[in-house]
């Protein structure tokens, strides 16, 4: 959980001065995998809501990373290690081609 708040933090300082959209997005797609990993093991989604709301952030990066952990919480939870690597791969690309187009 702490891994995913600083991935939190840093995209929220990367997204004011980075050199492209690619990177932004390749930062997003990293927070993503965080997020799914997390879900994949088990942490209830309102822990993840209420620790995102306690950072001091934009508001807007607050609500995109809000929908990211409700995207990611639509998905199931798979009990084998493949399965769940497998999950945060996919959930990182998906987020990737979302915020890429």
């Amino acid at each position: 959980m702490k891994k995913l708040l600083l991935a939190v933090v840093v995209l929220g300082l990367t997204g004011q001065a980075v050199a492209s959209k690619e990177e932004f997005c390749a930062g997003v797609s990293g927070l993503a995998e965080e997020i799914m990993g997390v879900r994949q093991n088990g942490v209830p989604i309102s822990k993840l809501v209420e620790a995102i709301s306690k950072l001091d952030q934009e508001p807007q990066l607050k609500e995109y990373t809000k929908k990211i952990i409700v995207t990611a919480y639509d998905e199931p939870r798979w009990s084998t290690e493949q399965h769940k690597q497998q999950a945060v791969t996919e959930f990182g690309n998906m987020t990737y081609i979302t915020c890429i187009e």
